[in-house]
Protein backbone atom coordinates (compact mmCIF):
# COMPACT_ATOMS: atom_id res chain seq x y z
CA UNK A 1 0.00 0.00 0.00
CA UNK A 2 1.21 3.30 -0.76
CA UNK A 3 2.42 5.95 2.03
CA UNK A 4 0.21 8.70 2.50
CA UNK A 5 2.83 11.36 2.84
CA UNK A 6 5.32 12.11 0.27
CA UNK A 7 9.21 10.98 0.74
CA UNK A 8 11.61 13.68 1.73
CA UNK A 9 13.46 13.38 -1.35
CA UNK A 10 12.30 12.98 -4.52
CA UNK A 11 13.76 10.38 -6.27
CA UNK A 12 16.44 11.27 -8.99
CA UNK A 13 17.06 10.65 -12.87
CA UNK A 14 20.11 10.59 -14.08
CA UNK A 15 21.53 10.30 -17.56
CA UNK A 16 24.90 9.24 -18.70
CA UNK A 17 27.40 11.77 -20.46
CA UNK A 18 25.91 12.07 -23.75
CA UNK A 19 28.66 10.10 -26.70
CA UNK A 20 31.37 9.02 -23.59
CA UNK A 21 33.01 6.16 -24.82
CA UNK A 22 36.35 4.56 -22.39
CA UNK A 23 39.40 3.92 -23.98
CA UNK A 24 38.43 1.07 -25.23
CA UNK A 25 35.34 2.53 -27.00
CA UNK A 26 33.09 1.02 -24.61
CA UNK A 27 29.94 2.89 -23.12
CA UNK A 28 28.42 2.96 -19.82
CA UNK A 29 26.55 0.14 -21.04
CA UNK A 30 29.57 -2.15 -20.87
CA UNK A 31 29.89 -1.05 -17.14
CA UNK A 32 26.30 -2.06 -16.45
CA UNK A 33 27.09 -5.51 -17.89
CA UNK A 34 30.29 -6.20 -16.72
CA UNK A 35 30.68 -4.54 -12.82
CA UNK A 36 29.00 -4.07 -9.98
CA UNK A 37 26.96 -1.26 -9.16
CA UNK A 38 28.84 1.99 -8.53
CA UNK A 39 32.00 0.74 -10.85
CA UNK A 40 34.06 -0.19 -7.74
CA UNK A 41 36.64 -3.10 -10.26
CA UNK A 42 36.83 -0.83 -13.48
CA UNK A 43 34.83 2.60 -12.74
CA UNK A 44 37.89 4.40 -11.69
CA UNK A 45 40.38 3.01 -14.89
CA UNK A 46 39.87 3.29 -18.78
CA UNK A 47 39.20 7.24 -18.94
CA UNK A 48 37.91 8.42 -22.35
CA UNK A 49 41.33 9.78 -24.09
CA UNK A 50 40.50 12.91 -25.31
CA UNK A 51 38.49 14.10 -22.42
CA UNK A 52 40.00 11.98 -19.66
CA UNK A 53 36.64 11.44 -18.05
CA UNK A 54 36.04 7.78 -16.01
CA UNK A 55 32.84 5.69 -15.86
CA UNK A 56 32.48 6.82 -12.57
CA UNK A 57 32.48 10.39 -13.67
CA UNK A 58 30.25 9.74 -17.00
CA UNK A 59 27.66 6.60 -16.26
CA UNK A 60 25.07 6.67 -13.54
CA UNK A 61 25.52 2.98 -13.39
CA UNK A 62 28.56 4.29 -12.04
CA UNK A 63 27.69 7.16 -9.37
CA UNK A 64 28.28 9.62 -12.35
CA UNK A 65 26.17 10.68 -15.11
CA UNK A 66 23.77 14.12 -14.80
CA UNK A 67 21.14 14.05 -11.92
CA UNK A 68 17.65 15.61 -12.42
CA UNK A 69 15.12 16.02 -9.89
CA UNK A 70 12.27 15.00 -12.65
CA UNK A 71 12.08 13.02 -15.62
CA UNK A 72 12.39 15.50 -18.78
CA UNK A 73 9.63 15.96 -20.94
CA UNK A 74 9.94 15.08 -24.61
CA UNK A 75 7.74 18.07 -25.18
CA UNK A 76 8.90 21.65 -25.22
CA UNK A 77 7.41 23.87 -22.81
CA UNK A 78 4.72 25.85 -24.06
CA UNK A 79 6.79 29.27 -23.47
CA UNK A 80 10.64 29.80 -23.12
CA UNK A 81 12.16 30.10 -19.94
CA UNK A 82 13.30 33.96 -19.92
CA UNK A 83 16.17 32.37 -17.44
CA UNK A 84 18.83 30.68 -17.96
CA UNK A 85 19.86 27.33 -15.98
CA UNK A 86 21.75 28.26 -12.87
CA UNK A 87 23.98 25.51 -13.57
CA UNK A 88 26.08 24.64 -17.09
CA UNK A 89 26.32 21.41 -18.27
CA UNK A 90 29.06 19.40 -16.77
CA UNK A 91 30.54 18.58 -19.65
CA UNK A 92 29.66 19.84 -23.23
CA UNK A 93 29.59 16.94 -25.97
CA UNK A 94 33.06 17.38 -28.35
CA UNK A 95 32.69 17.23 -31.96
CA UNK A 96 35.90 16.00 -34.02
CA UNK A 97 36.90 16.22 -37.42
CA UNK A 98 39.69 14.22 -39.03
CA UNK A 99 42.45 15.94 -40.85
CA UNK A 100 40.60 16.20 -44.45
CA UNK A 101 42.76 14.20 -46.64
CA UNK A 102 45.18 13.04 -44.33
CA UNK A 103 46.93 9.54 -45.04
CA UNK A 104 49.74 7.76 -43.61
CA UNK A 105 52.84 6.24 -45.32
CA UNK A 106 51.27 3.34 -46.46
CA UNK A 107 47.91 5.41 -47.85
CA UNK A 108 45.65 4.62 -44.82
CA UNK A 109 43.17 6.75 -43.58
CA UNK A 110 42.13 7.07 -40.02
CA UNK A 111 39.78 4.18 -40.83
CA UNK A 112 42.30 1.71 -40.56
CA UNK A 113 43.02 2.81 -37.32
CA UNK A 114 39.74 2.68 -35.88
CA UNK A 115 39.77 -1.10 -37.42
CA UNK A 116 43.23 -2.28 -36.14
CA UNK A 117 44.16 -0.45 -33.31
CA UNK A 118 43.13 0.78 -29.54
CA UNK A 119 41.04 3.83 -28.85
CA UNK A 120 43.82 6.46 -28.82
CA UNK A 121 46.16 4.44 -30.90
CA UNK A 122 48.72 3.11 -29.15
CA UNK A 123 49.91 0.67 -31.10
CA UNK A 124 50.36 1.96 -33.95
CA UNK A 125 48.85 6.43 -33.87
CA UNK A 126 53.01 7.11 -33.51
CA UNK A 127 54.02 5.24 -36.57
CA UNK A 128 53.90 6.02 -40.61
CA UNK A 129 53.85 9.51 -40.57
CA UNK A 130 52.43 11.08 -43.60
CA UNK A 131 55.70 11.32 -45.99
CA UNK A 132 54.53 14.89 -46.93
CA UNK A 133 53.60 16.42 -44.15
CA UNK A 134 54.99 14.50 -41.27
CA UNK A 135 51.87 14.49 -39.30
CA UNK A 136 51.04 10.74 -37.54
CA UNK A 137 47.58 9.50 -36.68
CA UNK A 138 47.57 10.22 -33.18
CA UNK A 139 47.69 14.40 -34.46
CA UNK A 140 45.49 13.41 -37.55
CA UNK A 141 42.88 11.27 -36.21
CA UNK A 142 39.78 11.98 -33.81
CA UNK A 143 40.20 8.38 -33.11
CA UNK A 144 43.57 8.56 -32.07
CA UNK A 145 43.86 11.51 -29.55
CA UNK A 146 44.06 14.27 -32.65
CA UNK A 147 42.01 15.87 -35.30
CA UNK A 148 40.14 19.27 -35.01
CA UNK A 149 37.59 19.29 -32.20
CA UNK A 150 34.73 21.75 -32.00
CA UNK A 151 32.56 22.24 -28.90
CA UNK A 152 29.49 22.10 -30.88
CA UNK A 153 28.26 20.76 -33.81
CA UNK A 154 29.30 22.71 -37.13
CA UNK A 155 25.83 23.99 -39.31
CA UNK A 156 25.34 23.45 -42.93
CA UNK A 157 24.09 26.80 -43.18
CA UNK A 158 26.34 29.52 -44.63
CA UNK A 159 27.60 32.60 -41.78
CA UNK A 160 26.11 35.85 -42.57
Amino acid sequence: EPSSTPSATPTLYCDDFEGWVDSYNDTCEWYVTYDEAGCPNEGHDWANPTTNITANEACCYCGGGIEASSVPSNEPSSTPSNEPSSTPSATPTLYCDDFEGWVDSYNDTCEWYVTYDEAGCPNEGHDWANPTTNITANEACCYCGGGIEASSVPSNEPSS
